[in-house]
């Protein structure tokens, strides 16, 4: 359920025991989980895996899953505030996962050097530990 809404996607999870819901929303991850989803598809915790993993393994022992959560938001808001959106995410990629760096498609523009070295200033947290 990309919806964005929390009551709509704890609405499908509950419609039936067999079907595995999965959120699509970084900023809904804790809730959803807490509400029983099997699991999220979304951009920020494709970005940043352990994330989005500790907020699930925080609500499934039982530990509270607030500041992995806060962190994801963290991560999602990069995503949200730029205009630049596809070429965050790519540069992103090439921090968090270390995949080379390809260009967006027109009529996309990419990061300039700038952007860049900003982006990654704010960004060398989230590489130093997996457990932010």
């Amino acid at each position: 359920d990309s919806s964005g809404d929390l009551q709509s996607i704890l609405h499908w999870n509950e419609l039936d025991a067999g079907l595995r819901i999965f959120a699509g929303s970084d900023t809904l991850a804790q809730d959803a989980y807490e509400g029983g989803v099997a699991g999220t598809i979304t951009a920020a915790g494709n970005l940043v895996p352990h994330l989005i993993q500790a907020v699930r393994q925080a609500v499934l022992n039982g530990a509270d899953p607030a500041g992995p959560q806060a962190s994801l938001n963290v991560v999602r808001g990069w995503l949200n505030q730029s205009p630049l959106m596809h070429a965050v995410t790519k540069f992103l990629l090439t921090l968090f996962a270390d995949l080379p760096l390809t260009a967006v498609r027109p009529p996309l523009v990419d990061l300039d050097d700038a952007q860049k070295a900003a982006l990654a200033a704010v960004a060398t947290p989230f590489l130093a530990a997996t457990d932010v």
